[in-house]
């Protein structure tokens, strides 16, 4: 009976540590794949990375179960999308052809040129005022 029982006990615990290290190893290799890959693959990279963890605190085998459908089925259909094409157009950030200057860097000569610098006194000469008119002529009556 005592033997019975030392065994029960110990598939449980060997089947909850198996389940424990799966789970992580689900959520450590599904991260090295891109969020494009998953899309493609119809999934998301969520379900991969934190469901795993999340299953095994809430109900302990079930991150060990999908740690199996991980390395069984959608693993081989996520790195097959992954290594077949590039990401889809205008995915992520767009690209830029050179990065800005930083500090101690000077603007490209195509750039933005700041304004030339105020003068350091009004002008001497007082800009020319244009003629007064004269009164008009009274006419002879």
């Amino acid at each position: 009976m005592v033997i019975g029982g030392f065994l029960f006990i110990l598939v449980f615990v060997v089947i909850g540590f198996g389940s424990l290290v799966l789970s992580i190893m689900t959520a450590v290799d599904s991260s090295k794949y891109p969020e494009w890959a998953f899309q493609q693959a119809r999934t998301t990279k969520f379900v991969w990375q934190i469901l795993p963890i999340i299953l095994l605190f809430v109900c302990g085998v079930a991150g060990g179960v999908m740690g199996i459908i991980w390395y069984t089925s959608k693993r081989d259909e996520v790195a097959r999308v992954a290594n077949a094409a590039g990401p889809p157009p205008y995915f992520g950030a767009p690209p830029y052809p050179t990065p800005p200057p930083t500090w101690g860097q000077q603007a490209s000569p195509t750039g933005w040129a700041p304004p030339p610098a105020p003068p350091s006194a009004p002008p001497s000469v007082p800009p020319s005022a244009p003629p007064t008119p004269e009164p008009p002529a009274e006419s002879p009556q």
